[in-house]
């Protein structure tokens, strides 16, 4: 991957990591995460709010389970082959 779009970003969310995202959730929609998977700020300011939010109410703990399921679903090394055979298979 390129950016934010990396392995490194699925490690850490496979170990329990819920990613803050200076970017809108619209800009990525359905890509990699939804709205309720990661915590989506336009400014670091806002980051920081939603980030006080999610601690104090315990709504990380269901974001951090919620996206775990989904990347060890989703974006383990056989499904990413899975999902590249079944693009190229397509293409063909």
């Amino acid at each position: 991957g390129a950016g934010w779009d990396c392995m490194r970003i699925w490690e850490a969310v496979s170990c329990g990591a819920v990613p803050v995202l200076l970017i809108t959730p619209r800009r990525f929609a359905d890509l990699f995460f939804d709205a309720t998977e990661a915590i989506w700020a336009d400014s670091p300011q806002r980051a920081v709010e939603l980030v006080e939010d999610a601690l104090s109410s315990g709504y990380w703990k269901e974001m951090r389970q919620k996206l775990r399921d989904r990347v060890l679903a989703s974006h383990t090394t056989s499904r990413r082959v899975e999902s590249m055979l079944e693009i190229m298979e397509l293409k063909q």
